[in-house]
């Protein structure tokens, strides 16, 4: 009810995630009475149009990058069910387009992902290794090297797309 008083649909924009964040709520899609009261603090509002006013903001500080570490880093988090620690690739690749929307190798990845990977989950450090590739490495991967720092799954992801593309 919140999300639509707010008019913010949380399955196709990432303000939502954003707000869940600043409210550290430790459940998906759910506010305890504390983690909202401090999240409003957080995000200095009090009212529903406060909160409407902010969504511009909210939504342009992730897709910015200015809040995005955060705001992926927290996703992870809440979208996994204890106890378990991994998150399903299709799962991921949700999120992922809500978070890295404008990431020119995020579809080519997860349709590489579905096609090759393993176990088809993502683990924590995969997670946060997927961000550090979205945010540091060009579209035309110039920037990746074979440097041990990657995951294996990465080595094999840029020899395949870039014998794809010729590159």
């Amino acid at each position: 009810q919140f999300f639509q008083d707010i008019e913010v649909d949380p399955a196709t924009d990432v303000t939502a995630l954003a707000i869940a964040a600043a409210c550290k709520a430790s459940e998906m899609g759910v506010f305890r009475r504390r983690e909202f009261i401090c999240g409003c603090a957080a995000l200095e509002v009090d009212s529903i149009d406060e909160f409407r006013k902010k969504i511009p903001e909210l939504r342009s500080r992730v897709l910015s990058g200015e809040s995005l570490e955060e705001v992926y880093t927290y996703t992870f988090g809440v979208a996994i069910d204890p106890p378990c620690k991994v998150l399903p690739l299709e799962d991921a690749s949700a999120y992922w387009a809500l978070l890295l929307p404008n990431w020119p190798l995020r579809e080519p990845f997860c349709e590489w992902a579905s096609q090759h990977m393993k176990g088809k989950v993502i683990n924590r450090d995969l997670w946060s290794m997927v961000l550090k590739l979205a945010v540091e490495v060009p579209a035309d991967l110039s920037g990746y090297d074979d440097n041990p720092a990657w995951p294996v799954v990465f080595d094999e992801f840029v020899e395949f797309y870039r014998a794809q593309q010729g590159l």
